[in-house]
C-alpha cells in the first residue's frame, strides 16, 4: 500500500463516484476539491497501481465572534469494496488527519455515515446546530414571498456579501461562494427590494442536502420569505442553524416551527498545543501543558487535571454545547471557563 496527498482529487474521484454516487457525478457537487485550482485534496491509499481508498480534505477557518479556529474538513471517504477490511480507510483518515494538523488544524471535522467507524478511531460527536421543522401548515404564517425569486448568477456577489454577516462561519472568497451556488441540486431563492437582495435561502445540495435549508442569510422575515416560496408543494423543511438563535430562531419560536439540538458533525483534536493556547486564552490563571500522550495537563491555584484527547474535545467543543464537562473542570480547578464550549458552525455549501 502507498499512501500519498493529491491536489485536485483527479485520481481519487472515479472510486468515489462509484462508492458513493454509483458512478453518478460528484464533482460538480464538491468544486473546492475536484474543480481546476482547488483549494481542497485527496489523500489515496493505492494497492497495485490503483486508488484503492480515498478522502477528500480541506482546510477552512471558522469565524467565531472574536476567534478564528482553523479546522480540517474530511469527506467523500470511501473504499473499494473488494478492498475492505485491509486497514486502507484507516490509513488514509489516519493520513488526513496527519496533513492536517501540518497544516495548522486545530481539529478536524466530517459527517459519518457509520459513526461507529470513526468512534473506534478517536472521534466524538461534536459542537452543535439547531434543526428547524418547517412542516407544510407552517406555510401560511410565513411572511408572504412578494419580492421572492429564484437566484441567477450575477446575485452571487451580493449573496456572499449576506453571508459574511454572519458572526459563525467559515471564511470563504467571493468566488468560492459563486462555485459553491452553482453546485447541482440547488434551489436559491432570493429576496430582492428596491432593486437590492435583502435576503437568500438554499434548500438542496446533490444527494447529502435534499429537502434541506442549510444555508441562508439576510434578514429574519426575509429569509423567511424564501422559505415559504421554497416549502410550497413540500411536506417540510428542515432549516439548519448555528446554535446560538438569533433573530431567525426568535421569530420561528414565535410560529411555532419545532426545534431540535443536535450536533455538528464528528471531530477529533489534531493538536495538543493548539488546544492548550485555546485554554490558556480562555483563562488567564489557568496553566495548560500539552502532555506526552496528546493529553491535556490543566493546573490552577486550587488543583490539576488530566484530561485525554476525547476530554479535552468535549470540554472546548461539547456535543450540543452541553456545559457538563466544563462544570466539571470548573469545580475541580476553582476558576470560571464562561466562553466555554465553543459552538463553531459550519454552514451547509462548506460541507464536503
Amino acid at each position: 500500500m502507498r499512501l500519498a496527498v493529491e491536489s485536485g482529487a483527479a485520481r481519487a474521484l472515479p472510486l468515489m463516484e462509484a462508492v458513493l454516487r454509483g458512478d453518478g457525478s460528484l464533482a460538480a457537487e464538491f468544486p473546492l476539491v475536484f474543480g481546476p485550482g482547488a483549494p481542497g485534496s485527496a489523500v489515496v491509499a493505492e494497492v497495485a497501481g490503483a486508488v484503492r481508498s480515498a478522502c477528500a480534505i480541506l482546510v477552512r477557518d471558522l469565524e467565531l465572534p472574536g476567534l478564528v479556529l482553523r479546522a480540517g474538513l474530511i469527506g467523500s471517504v470511501a473504499t473499494d469494496p473488494e478492498f475492505r477490511g485491509r486497514g486502507l480507510a484507516s490509513a488514509v483518515l489516519e493520513r488526513a488527519e496527519v496533513e492536517l494538523a501540518a497544516e495548522g488544524c486545530l481539529f478536524a471535522l466530517l459527517w459519518a455515515d457509520e459513526p461507529a467507524f470513526y468512534e473506534a478511531r478517536g472521534w466524538r460527536p461534536a459542537a452543535a446546530e439547531l434543526d428547524w421543522v418547517l412542516a407544510a401548515d407552517l406555510c401560511e404564517r410565513l411572511p408572504a414571498p412578494g419580492g421572492v425569486r429564484r437566484a441567477r448568477p450575477e446575485d452571487a456577489a451580493a449573496i456572499h456579501a449576506l453571508y459574511e454577516r454572519h458572526p459563525v462561519r467559515a471564511r470563504r472568497t467571493a468566488n468560492e461562494t459563486r462555485l459553491l451556488l452553482a453546485a447541482p441540486g440547488m434551489d436559491v431563492r432570493v429576496r430582492e427590494r428596491a432593486g437590492r437582495l435583502s435576503a437568500y435561502a438554499c434548500v438542496g445540495r446533490g444527494a447529502d442536502l435534499a429537502g434541506v435549508l442549510h444555508e441562508w442569510g439576510g434578514a429574519a422575515d426575509d429569509v423567511l420569505a424564501c422559505a415559504r416560496a421554497q416549502l410550497a408543494g413540500r411536506e417540510r423543511l428542515i432549516l439548519m442553524a448555528p446554535a446560538l438563535r438569533g433573530e431567525l430562531g426568535a421569530r420561528l419560536s414565535e410560529l411555532g416551527a419545532p426545534c431540535r439540538l443536535g450536533v455538528l458533525g464528528m471531530a477529533k483534536l489534531l493538536s495538543a498545543e493548539r488546544a492548550a493556547e485555546l485554554l490558556r486564552s480562555s483563562a488567564p490563571e489557568l496553566t495548560v501543558e500539552p502532555g506526552p500522550c496528546g493529553d491535556l495537563v490543566l493546573c490552577s491555584a486550587a488543583g490539576r487535571l488530566e484530561l485525554d484527547a476525547a476530554a479535552a474535545l468535549e470540554l472546548l467543543f461539547a456535543p450540543r454545547a452541553e456545559r457538563g464537562r466544563v462544570e466539571r473542570v470548573e469545580q475541580r480547578l476553582g476558576l470560571s471557563l464562561p466562553a466555554l464550549p465553543l459552538a463553531p458552525f459550519v454552514w451547509g455549501l462548506d460541507s464536503i
